[in-house]
């Protein structure tokens, strides 16, 4: 069988470590790593010990710092007799090959045709007779087991990304953040969740849902509700199953409400902030106790959009407006990058805390991503106290290195400030090609 990502290859699932018929473990662990050298420590160790198979989802991946230790790792494991699958996105409508990945798609190849070749002297008797060699495959994302094209964008005018960052080893390790694996995420503000337990079955049920290329949203395990039990989240396409989850969620809020994402859009953060406004003020009316509602984002500086560095500034006082009065406190993080002192570091941290539910993963509190706006996004919902603590640390440390966002008038000249204001009202296809052609707006 050919090592390339041929459909056969794709359908042949590889050795899953008796995980139709052996219960992986029992109660669940959460390691939460902060830093990337953490993460990208832990991911190399994790996979040098890797004894049957290994599956990653990374958004982003490219040629060079990392990207390149990890892929050395991924190649000592196969010949260790380790399976690995490898997928990263594809942008629409050429692959990610030509704007990120560079040569790392050159050297994956180049290595499968090597591991081909040793298979062949195997089969022939000539050399590594005595060793068990592992395959590499690699994919770019797909759905209805065809490659997206420019033809499935003009259907129904989605870009559909693979915005997934997940890992998946032995079925006993998994990994769920915001990082990607490449160079750029070292100076982020992030975070990744090391995972195990049950929930790395729920994990390994998610990809391979994805690797198939089935255009189903699910929810792992099948029987899980949302905001109650500990399960894996995955969207395609037009689904909400993670925007309903966490809206129903916060609907039910006793005591907090917090929240964390880099880029969003007033389409969905200013009504939920006017809701919760409003609930605060007739709490606070009643003499009962407010809710503690806080937004953490990046401060429009530190932003790696330029939309989002222009508008995110008059959105963020709408939302300031609508919380007026009712103890909402909203954060714009703002820290210099420690290498350069010329810039600021991204936050690009995706978290909620909501009383004591916890959900992580790599989706934005945007339409692109969260709200049926046509990308693949991978969440966590649980309640298990361990992750919920350590999440509680990391958004406390968030607020001690952020600035507080108070409430003023709009600078914004009334003319643009309409047009900005207006493209929320416009109907139809129109609305959505717009918010696709410019989804970080």
């Amino acid at each position: 069988m050919s090592i390339e990502a041929t459909d056969s290859a794709r359908a042949d699932l590889l050795p899953s470590s008796g995980l139709e018929t052996e219960r992986i473990s029992s109660g669940n662990n959460f390691e939460l790593l902060p830093t990337a050298e953490e993460y990208w420590g832990r991911l190399k160790e994790d996979i040098d010990n890797a004894k049957d198979n290994i599956n990653i989802s990374s958004f982003l991946m490219n040629n060079s710092g990392i990207a390149d230790e990890v892929m050395s790792h991924l190649e000592a494991a196969t010949f260790r007799g380790v399976n690995v699958r490898l997928m990263t996105d594809g942008m629409f409508p050429i692959p990610a090959r030509w704007f990120v990945t560079g040569g790392l798609i050159k050297r994956i190849h180049n290595f499968q045709k090597e591991l081909r070749k040793i298979h062949r002297e195997q089969k022939k008797g000539k050399k590594y007779t005595d060793q068990k060699i592992g395959n590499l495959y690699f994919a770019w994302p797909r759905e209805r087991g065809g490659r997206r094209s420019i033809w499935s964008w003009a259907k129904d005018r989605t870009i559909r990304r693979d915005h997934t960052k997940l890992t998946v080893i032995d079925g006993k390790k998994a990994y769920l953040g915001g990082r990607n694996i490449w160079r750029e995420d070292a100076d982020n503000r992030d975070f990744m969740v090391r995972m195990t337990g049950d929930v790395v079955k729920s994990a390994q049920e998610s990809f391979e849902d994805t690797w198939a290329g089935r255009p189903n949203a699910g929810i792992y395990p099948k029987d899980a509700k949302i905001g109650e039990d500990t399960c894996i989240v995955r969207d395609v396409r037009s689904s909400e199953k993670i925007f309903d989850g966490l809206i129903e969620s916060i609907e039910n809020a006793k005591d907090r409400v917090w929240i964390e994402t880099p880029y969003f859009d007033r389409v969905n953060l200013l009504p939920v902030f006017i809701a919760l406004g409003k609930r605060n003020k007739d709490l606070i009316e009643i003499g009962d106790k407010p809710l503690d509602i806080k937004l953490v984002t990046t401060a429009p500086p530190s932003n790696n959009h330029r939309n989002y560095r222009m508008s995110a500034p008059w959105f963020l006082n709408e939302i300031a407006h609508a919380g007026n009065g009712s103890g909402i406190q909203i954060y714009g993080y703002l820290k210099e990058n420690g290498k350069t002192k010329t810039k600021f570091t991204l936050n690009h941290s995706k978290a909620v805390l909501v009383d004591d539910l916890a959900i992580i993963g790599s989706s934005n509190f945007n339409k692109l991503e969260i709200w049926g706006g046509g990308n693949a996004e991978t969440n966590l919902f649980t309640k298990e106290k361990s992750l919920v603590e350590a999440l509680e640390g990391w958004f406390e440390e968030e607020f001690s290195e952020s600035l507080k966002v108070a409430p003023k008038e709009s600078t914004v000249p009334e003319k643009i400030y309409r047009k900005i204001r207006d493209i929320d009202k416009i109907p139809g296809k129109l609305y959505g090609t717009i918010r696709r052609w410019t989804p970080k707006f």
